[in-house]
Formats: C-alpha cells, sequence, structure tokens
C-alpha cells in the first residue's frame, strides 16, 4: 500500500451471469434511489467461454456501469456474492452477505455445506422456509419477498392455441436433456407448444454443448440463457424441469410443474433430503424419471397445483407495496453498523480467521507429507520399508 486514505464505497455486488444480474437489478435501482452508492462488478470467467465478457457487455448494454475488479485503494462496507467469490479479486470490505439467485435451493450438496457458509454475516433469502435451519451456520438469515415478481403478468392464450410448456433444464449430472427420448417429445408436441430456456451453464460450458444444441432443436420457440426466467414464467401454463431452482420459482409464479429427474435427492446432503425430493414423497409436486410418462405426468401437475399454492403461501411472503424495501431497510441497518464496535461482527471474524488457520495447517500438513512421499530418498529405501515389515511379522 501506499498509505493513502482508502475511498469508502458504501456496496459492491459481484455477478458472473446474467442471471444473478436479473435477481438483483431491482434491488440495485432501489440502493440508487435510497442514495446507496453500489459498484457492479463482473470479476472473472469461472471457467465458462466467454461467460464473463458477454455477462458485461449484457449489463453495460442495459446501462449500467460495469467494473471488472474491485477500484483501487476502495473499502466497500458491504460485499454482496452469491457464493464464495472472496478471492477473486481481492476485495476490501466490512461485511459479506450472501444474495440467493433462486426462489429456493434445490442442491444441499454444495451449497449448503459449511464451507459455503461459514465466511459469510449475513444472507437474504427469498422464503420462509431456509433461515429456520440455516441459522446453523452462524450467519444472520432474513427472509425476504422475492421482488423479482413484482410486476409479473401471466399471458393468456389465445383458446385455439396449445397451452404453452416451458422446458427450465439445468446441466451437468441432473439434466433431464439427455433422458428426453424423440418418442417422448412427439407425443408432449401433440398437446403443447414447447418453449424451451437453456441454462446459462448449457450455454457457455463448451462441454454441454451437445446438450444445448438439443435443447435447441427440441422447441418450438427457445430462448438462451439472456432471457430473465420472469420473462419465461409469464409465458408458462405449466413447466417441467428436473433438479433446477426453476421448480420452486414456478411455484412463486403459480404456474403448475413437473420434474423429469433420473434422481431428484441426487445432491442431498448427508441426512438432509432435497426439498424436492420431500415435496415429491408428499405428493405436491410429480415426478417420474420415464419419459415416456411426461404426458401424464404433466396432467397430475395441473391437478396438484392446489398443493404447490399452500405450498407457496406457507413458505413464501407476500409482495407487499415495495417488496424491495426491506431488503433496503436492512442494507442500510448494515451500512449504519461500526464493525469495529459491532460484537457479533468481530466474533464472526475471529471464528472465520481461526477456521482459515486450520484450513492452512491442514493443507501445509498434506503438502509436506507429500514432499516426504514423492521424494528420491523415500522411493530409494521404499525396499528397506518392505523387509522391515516383512521381518516384524515373522
Amino acid at each position: 500500500m501506499d498509505g493513502k486514505k482508502k475511498t469508502i464505497i458504501d456496496v459492491a455486488i459481484i455477478f458472473d451471469d446474467i442471471t444473478e444480474f436479473f435477481v438483483m437489478r431491482d434491488v440495485i435501482d432501489a440502493m440508487k434511489k435510497a442514495k446507496i452508492k453500489v459498484d457492479i462488478v463482473v470479476p472473472y470467467d469461472s471457467g465458462y467461454n466467454g461467460l464473463a465478457e458477454h455477462t458485461q457487455e449484457k449489463i453495460g448494454s442495459a446501462g449500467y456501469e460495469v467494473l471488472s475488479d474491485a477500484r483501487p485503494n476502495t473499502h466497500y462496507k458491504i460485499l454482496f456474492t452469491p457464493y464464495d467469490m472472496r478471492s477473486i479479486p481481492r476485495f476490501d470490505y466490512s461485511y459479506h452477505i450472501n444474495y440467493n439467485y433462486g426462489a429456493m435451493c434445490t442442491k444441499p450438496n454444495p451449497v449448503w455445506k459449511p464451507t459455503y457458509k461459514y465466511f459469510y454475516d449475513a444472507s437474504f433469502i427469498f422464503n420462509t422456509y431456509e433461515p429456520e435451519f440455516l441459522r446453523a451456520y452462524g450467519i444472520k438469515t432474513y427472509a425476504v419477498p422475492d421482488w423479482r415478481f413484482k410486476d409479473f403478468k401471466k399471458h393468456k392464450n389465445n383458446k385455439d392455441q396449445k397451452p404453452n410448456l416451458v422446458l427450465l433444464p439445468t446441466f451437468g449430472d441432473v439434466c433431464c436433456i439427455d433422458i428426453l427420448t424423440d418418442s417422448a417429445i412427439s407425443k408432449i408436441k401433440e398437446k403443447y407448444n414447447v418453449i424451451a430456456k437453456s441454462h446459462h451453464a448449457i450455454h457457455f460450458r463448451v462441454e454441454e454443448k451437445k446438450r444445448f444444441e438439443r435443447l435447441e432443436k427440441i422447441a418450438d420457440v427457445f430462448y438462451d440463457s439472456d432471457t430473465s426466467i420472469i420473462t419465461m414464467l409469464e409465458q408458462a401454463d405449466v413447466v417441467l424441469s428436473d433438479n433446477s431452482a426453476a421448480i420452486f420459482d414456478t411455484i412463486v409464479a403459480g404456474v403448475p410443474v413437473a420434474l423429469l429427474s433420473e434422481d431428484p435427492n441426487l445432491r442431498k446432503f448427508g441426512g438432509v433430503n432435497t426439498i424436492q425430493y420431500e415435496l415429491i414423497k408428499q405428493g405436491i409436486i410429480p415426478h417420474t424419471n420415464n419419459p415416456e410418462k411426461i404426458v401424464d405426468l404433466i396432467d397430475t401437475a395441473f391437478k396438484l397445483l392446489p398443493k404447490q399454492q399452500k405450498f407457496k403461501r406457507e413458505n413464501f411472503l407476500s409482495l407487499g407495496e415495495d417488496p424491495t424495501k426491506p431488503f433496503i431497510d436492512i442494507t442500510k441497518e448494515f451500512l449504519s453498523k461500526d464493525p469495529k464496535q459491532d460484537t457479533y461482527h468481530l466474533l464472526h471474524r475471529a471464528m472465520i480467521e481461526e477456521y482459515d488457520g486450520l484450513k492452512k495447517h491442514y493443507r501445509d500438513a498434506i503438502s509436506e507429507r507429500d514432499a516426504v512421499y514423492n521424494s528420491s530418498s523415500w522411493k530409494i529405501t521404499r525396499p528397506l520399508r518392505r523387509i522391515a515389515k516383512i521381518i516384524k511379522k515373522d
């Protein structure tokens, strides 16, 4: 450091894809209206081909200033991230707060692992269900209205049109695209107009290219990951997904949802099942792993809509006149704190430092062990150690 006094800025928000920006756009506008200074940062590629550059361009074209790194010699009072981005880039901040980019989590593994949570001071969550047990991680959890739906308007089809089935798959080992047979697709298209949206991971990952191309081919109307899920849900009469968080966005939208998935509990964490698996067991969400049963499954989804809406009423807050207000009020509360006098914050930072220190000691011990095992002397003396074991047994 050159000794210069640091510039103080209220908030930095990190994004690595446009979906995250769509989630936070309304509160960014609300913060600006409340005179809260916000830096938008899209700092790295995250392993997806060209995603960072694309995200920067899209956010910039929407009229927002986008940075590719923290401002030099700057201290942020709050750093908002969707998951652990502490090392990319190097931010100086007081409070680290998590924002979720879905109505509810479909994958406790890895999202609820302690290593994904311990470093946060607080978390904003779009439901009242998860805060009850995420407090186990020692972070402050705030249930807030899902402001993404404040201008939500359902599209109405003409009577002579087929209803719209919106297909919202995810990627990797939980993706349903691979198990969708041509015969199943034909049966679906007899009854429904298929609208599909790609996940950003299949849009930008080279290894997901075949899935992207197949999804585009399946759809009567296709959208890439630049389209907000809210736009998709406005067009939907029913949604077919796999283990995507779109399941719960769909329930909040009041649209029936069904699951095609090999294993809806694949991402359980220890003894904690996925929420979608629990809802399948309770008869709230219909599920099959047989693509030939999809049409019947979708019919069942319509019948289960009242149960899905009951789950919505019990687990999601009403929007109210201004759904961004709770977020702004809580953010202002954090901005008004003095982190040097905040006992909770001081203890939490001490816990993080101790935990990080233990992790470093463990990594160092592993490195030292590996250095010994890979050394020339260890390899040369291996025959002698084997002879010593034989003698000891005798």
